[in-house]
């Protein structure tokens, strides 16, 4: 993501740093905004890890990532489809799996009653 260069503002959060040893193999734990009233009622959170080192750390977003501004969130559906950016750029994009994540409480659930959770 940021291999060899100072890592940009919007991406690494003060306080979080960048994994510099190679390219690639970033995990990323997005939890979507919840709207009410056209409103946010509750923010989004990224959670990153790239090369199994945590970059972002539940940080809050402010909303989509935007060009020499501010974002700001515009009420959307929870399932919105992902966006991949490229900036114009030969890129590749490959291996991406998307899945929702299973609240803790049901999960909790699940696991007292001696089920498994794989699927």
């Amino acid at each position: 993501m940021h291999y060899g260069n100072r890592p940009h503002p919007q991406i690494v959060a003060p306080g979080t740093f960048s994994s510099d040893e190679q390219p690639g193999k970033p995990d990323i734990v997005f939890t979507t905004p919840r709207f009410t009233g056209g409103k946010v009622s509750k923010p989004g959170y990224v959670t990153v890890l790239l090369n199994g080192v945590l970059t972002q750390d539940h940080t809050e977003l402010l909303g989509p990532t935007v060009h020499h501004a501010l974002p700001t969130w515009v009420a959307h559906d929870p399932d919105m489809p992902v966006k991949l950016q490229d900036h114009s750029m030969p890129v590749r994009f490959r291996n991406i799996w998307i899945r929702p994540l299973v609240p803790a409480n049901r999960l909790d659930s699940t696991l007292s009653r001696g089920a498994s959770t794989h699927q």
